[in-house]
């Protein structure tokens, strides 16, 4: 069965009480599940001094205006976490593991925008 026929099927069995199922929700989830298999935490540097985590490439570049007064554009950052480029904007980055991204986290937690 296709995604959209179960979809069909959780939504009318929702709406007839058989089972609790929230779309919006579950679009949410298949969102996430998604990003968190296509993108990959990045470490932020400057001067050799970790300043930051981000879950993506994406997240950085969309908070890099308001974090650090320069837009630090996606495929930039990637190409520094690739090797390919020494650094952006004045930063260094690296890839880093999702165990790593967890750990790492709420240290930074006041920093991260959401």
């Amino acid at each position: 069965m296709s995604v959209d026929v179960v979809s069909n099927y959780l939504k009318l069995a929702g709406e007839i009480g058989l089972c609790t199922y929230n779309q919006e929700h579950a679009k949410d989830l298949f969102k996430q599940t998604v990003a968190k298999r296509f993108s990959k935490p990045i470490m932020l540097f400057k001067d050799n001094v970790i300043i930051n985590v981000f879950p993506s490439a994406i997240e950085l570049d969309r908070c890099s205006m308001t974090m650090y007064g320069k837009h630090l554009m996606s495929q930039h950052i990637s190409e520094v976490c690739r090797g390919e480029r020494k650094q952006t904007g004045g930063f260094t980055m690296k890839y880093i593991t999702y165990q790593e991204y967890e750990q790492l986290a709420p240290q930074f937690k006041q920093t991260i925008q959401n």
